[in-house]
């Protein structure tokens, strides 16, 4: 069914955006199509710079309608009124507009990650980060909604762009403060599991715990990612490091290498305790995701063994703060 979608759609020259993303909208520099139905072809809703009002996305909410298309040649025009109408928007509460930029990127992202051109991957993670940065940038987020929001069913977008977020917000708290450095930082949280399209969905979506053998596959997955991005000079070595060693342990238990903490790039680190949070975080078909306490707990356990111990205890004393607290 997905891949009959994503041919229907490639065929057509479309792709689709979520309706909610399109409420501030006055003149649109794109055309709206409503979606595909079976074997009829996606019908024009609105031609591109016809006027439109808050309204007229309202009523298509109320008739069920939440996503429409766009030419897949249109998509910059569609980002561009993402940053200028969304992401910049104060009066939209942080954690939505958190969820409308991972709406907006999951279909673009899913889109490169199947076509394998490392390009469009690697530019799709280099946005996605500078708005990500440009999001927090300035605003006074409440971690405590941001946690709720990201509690959710296991999926590989949505983890790494959960990742990139907690990323960004430990490099927050740590003291990184350039925005050119957190947008990197965030873009190596989205890209850290890009290996991972090298592996069988079979054993990525194995509704079962993994055996010996399978698990070996999965542990090839920071060096797939390295090795497919370590000559492009579009991406930093922080980042890099961020797809390769975020399965590498302080104290030497880690894959794919066995690095100790002093040859664990600083960002990995961050990028370490972001990863298993989430995780622990997450629905699965074999594990119910867990309480946050029981999370900071194992955490808290792994410091200076598994995890940079200083960096544990700025993520901790900041969750604690401001999601546990009564």
């Amino acid at each position: 069914m997905v891949n009959a979608l994503n041919s229907l759609l490639k065929n057509d020259g479309l792709m689709p955006i979520a309706v909610e993303t399109l409420r501030s909208a006055t003149n649109l520099d794109f055309d709206l199509y409503f979606p595909p139905e079976g074997d009829r072809p996606a019908k024009l809703y609105r031609q591109q710079n016809v006027p439109c009002t808050s309204a007229d996305f309202e009523r298509l909410l109320e008739h069920g309608v939440q996503t429409l298309y766009i030419p897949t040649n249109t998509a910059k025009a569609y980002r561009e009124h993402l940053k200028q109408n969304v992401l910049n928007d104060q009066r939209i509460p942080v954690g939505q507009r958190l969820q409308l930029l991972k709406d907006a990127a999951r279909v673009t992202f899913n889109d490169a990650l199947h076509s394998g051109d490392p390009d469009q991957i690697t530019t799709i993670a280099h946005e996605f980060g500078e708005e990500l940065t440009q999001l927090f940038h300035g605003n006074d987020y409440v971690l405590s909604d941001l946690v709720t929001l990201m509690l959710h069913d296991y999926s590989t977008f949505t983890h790494m762009t959960h990742v990139a977020t907690y990323s960004i917000m430990l490099a927050r708290e740590l003291g990184f403060n350039n925005p050119a450095e957190l947008s990197e930082i965030a873009k190596g949280g989205l890209l850290h599991d890009v290996g991972k399209r090298f592996i069988s969905v079979r054993i990525l979506e194995k509704p079962d715990r993994l055996d010996e053998k399978e698990m070996g596959v999965i542990r090839e997955h920071p060096r797939c990612g390295f090795a497919e991005l370590c000559l492009r000079n579009d991406i930093s070595w922080g980042a890099l490091m961020m797809v390769y060693q975020h399965h590498e342990r302080c104290q030497g238990s880690g894959y794919p290498v066995g690095s100790v903490t002093d040859e664990i790039h600083p960002w990995a680190r961050i990028c370490a305790i972001a990863d298993v949070f989430d995780a622990m975080r997450s629905n699965r078909a074999y594990h119910k995701s867990n309480a946050v306490g029981e999370v900071l707990a194992y955490l808290k356990k792994q410091a200076g063994s598994g995890f940079d111990q200083e960096m544990i205890q700025c993520w901790s004393t900041m969750i604690e703060g401001k999601v546990l607290q009564p």
